[in-house]
């Protein structure tokens, strides 16, 4: 099943297709500025928001963990089952 499938329940499916800096931090072990310099450097596409956040088109970010043979996105765990 792919992760923007519309069957899906809403806990699991990105967020309006795209993903936070956090959200694609905690996918790869990394941290959001990291990501935030991948974006810079044109590695990674986003656009901001008009409150200034980085959004990452889920299509963009599948093919930027794809195209360096990443672990996929799959699945995100539902909003509040994370760790604190």
């Amino acid at each position: 099943m792919h992760p923007m499938d519309p069957n899906l329940p809403k806990d699991v499916r990105p967020p309006a297709g795209s993903l936070t800096t956090g959200d694609a931090a905690r996918h790869l072990s990394v941290s959001p500025n990291t990501i935030k310099r991948w974006i810079a450097a044109g590695a990674l596409h986003a656009y901001t928001t008009p409150g200034g956040h980085w959004r990452i088109p889920f299509e963009s970010f599948a093919s930027f963990l794809s195209e360096r043979g990443l672990p996929p996105i799959g699945f995100l765990e539902p909003a509040g089952s994370r760790e604190r």
